[in-house]
């Protein structure tokens, strides 16, 4: 695999931030599993591409891969299924 110098991200900014006092009290006391960031990093890799697409979003719905079914299962058999 050739490595890729230069991973260019696309920056989309969250609609709804955490405010200014709200964030400095979570980070005074952070508490593991408390509290979550405003944004979130995605970035696709393809045997063709490898890492290509990436992007900082914001938070929201995220469907990493179950490793054990790839052979047998895509992303829409999972939606179709449940």
């Amino acid at each position: 695999m050739t490595a890729q110098p230069n991973l260019a991200f696309r920056s989309l900014k969250s609609s709804h931030p955490t405010p200014q006092a709200e964030r400095e009290a979570i980070v005074a006391n952070p508490g593991f599993g408390k509290y979550f960031t405003d944004h979130m990093v995605s970035i696709d890799w393809t045997l063709e591409q490898g890492w290509h697409d990436a992007a900082l979003k914001p938070y929201g719905v995220f469907y990493p891969p179950d490793p054990s079914s790839g052979p047998v299962c895509t992303l829409g058999g999972n939606v179709a299924s449940n």
